[in-house]
């Protein structure tokens, strides 16, 4: 009974990290997305005056 809970709490960290690591991706992903975004839309502003 022990060892099955121990299992079942392992497998619920390594969901966990896999989510963290999900998670963070997908930030770091969106913030280089907004920043290339704000960075093009300067440049695109610098072209129009």
């Amino acid at each position: 009974m022990t060892r099955r809970l121990d299992e079942s709490a392992t497998c619920e960290t390594k969901n966990h990290k896999s989510l963290l690591n999900y998670i963070n991706t997908v930030s770091s992903i969106a913030r280089q997305a907004s920043a290339r975004r704000v960075f093009s839309f300067c440049k695109f502003y610098e072209n129009e005056e």
